[in-house]
């Protein structure tokens, strides 16, 4: 658990790379019950189950970034039959897992104006989807829907955190064609 709190709250280091994926996907996988067909979350491992699923997403999307992963560093594990969020979860839970499915290629709907996050999970949330961001329109010309339904609603937010709007204004910058050098090391605050 300790390590998971730690590659979940790192910015960027480039030990990051030690970490094996796959056995984190193992971590976050065994924390669900697919006996009946279905998946389910384990109650008693629904702590370990989202720090393994930030954990994950931070570590596919943080490799990606720094070029350290030659393709998909999530390629290994995609292909899975599992889908792991699903409308019973509160909401930090259920984007999480959410992010999990996008990475591993399970496809599910994120529609942001039915959350309501925790303020660390929010700035969590927009750190990452900004990477993924960036990622993406290194190979695309257009945002993936859920980043772009997630800035929509971030901007739109009364109360909105100040590293929120930095993050979501970093991803406008990317799709109007202002570079970001997110695989700077030396910067440890890309923001």
């Amino acid at each position: 658990m300790v390590i998971l709190d730690f590659a979940t709250e790192i910015v960027w280091h480039s030990g990051i790379c030690e970490v094996p994926l796959a056995k984190v996907f193992e971590i976050f996988d065994r924390c669900f019950d697919h006996s009946k067909g279905n998946t389910t979350l384990i109650p008693r491992l629904r702590d370990r189950a989202c720090k393994a699923g930030r954990a994950l997403v931070h570590l596919g999307v943080q490799r990606k970034c720094i070029g350290e992963e030659k393709g998909d560093p999530l390629e290994e594990l995609r292909g899975t039959r599992w889908s792991y969020s699903s409308r019973s979860y509160d909401d930090d839970l259920e984007s999480t897992f959410n992010i999990v499915d996008r990475l591993i290629g399970a496809l599910q709907p994120i529609n942001w104006t039915e959350f309501t996050f925790s303020e660390p999970h929010q700035r969590w949330l927009s750190h990452i989807l900004l990477y993924r961001a960036w990622d993406h329109l290194c190979y695309a010309s257009k945002l993936t829907d859920d980043v772009e339904a997630f800035v929509t609603h971030a901007l739109s937010t009364e109360d909105a955190d100040p590293a929120d709007i930095t993050d979501c204004l970093f991803i406008i910058s990317l799709v109007i064609g202002l570079p970001l050098h997110v695989d700077n090391l030396a910067v440890d605050d890309k923001r």
